[in-house]
């Protein structure tokens, strides 16, 4: 409906924002934010420099409107207003692993592009965590300790736990390809396989 009720010069430019913020993903992801350059995302996205800064001011807005994307996703997807009153810490433990592998599958390059933004402290990491990490987190860290109170979760610390289910389904996806070279036809993205693991590993 949406896109019907648009006239050929907007569904154009649509789809060109909507190119250049793919080729941008793929860019950021591989070579980092100082890495990468306009001029390989523009050709990435087969437009002129000239259109990307015209839906772009700057390589920084338009990383930030990656992220923004990646996010709005994941928002979709799990809506913040979800009323979980009713379920068990242990239920809703398992509603954010599921949710961990379900976004990673979505978006298998985020494991890249965070870990890019991880390793010094900068504004743009001050920004991701403010604008769409934070709050996130908190809500896993509680319902971990929620599910420690009551003796369901393991007693260690809620931020080793959180870190830990984000390095395994991140590996799972961001290392496939190393780990088809090294086992041809074993699949590291088994959803079952992952979900056991990780709950081998949180839940007592």
């Amino acid at each position: 409906m949406y896109w019907s009720r648009m006239n050929a010069p907007e569904k154009t430019a649509a789809q060109t924002r909507r190119r250049i913020l793919a080729a941008a993903k793929a860019c950021f992801a591989q070579h980092g934010f100082l890495g990468a350059s306009t001029r390989q995302i523009a050709g990435g996205a087969g437009v002129a420099q000239g259109l990307l800064r015209y839906h772009f001011e700057t390589k920084e807005a338009l990383w930030k409107a990656v992220m923004d994307d990646i996010f709005a996703a994941m928002a979709a997807k799990y809506p913040a207003d979800t009323d979980t009153s009713t379920l068990s810490s242990h239920q809703k433990v398992e509603n954010f692993i599921s949710g961990f592998i379900d976004f990673f599958e979505l978006e298998p390059m985020l494991y890249a592009l965070m870990t890019n933004e991880s390793r010094s402290p900068s504004p743009r990491q001050q920004w991701l965590l403010d604008t769409h990490v934070r709050s996130y987190f908190e809500a896993v860290q509680d319902a971990f300790q929620a599910g420690q109170r009551e003796g369901v979760v393991r007693a260690t610390d809620p931020v080793m736990l959180y870190y830990a289910i984000i390095g395994i389904v991140g590996a799972a996806y961001s290392y496939a390809p190393e780990i088809d070279t090294l086992r041809p036809g074993h699949s590291i993205q088994d959803r079952e396989k992952l979900q056991s693991l990780i709950a081998d590993l949180v839940f007592i």
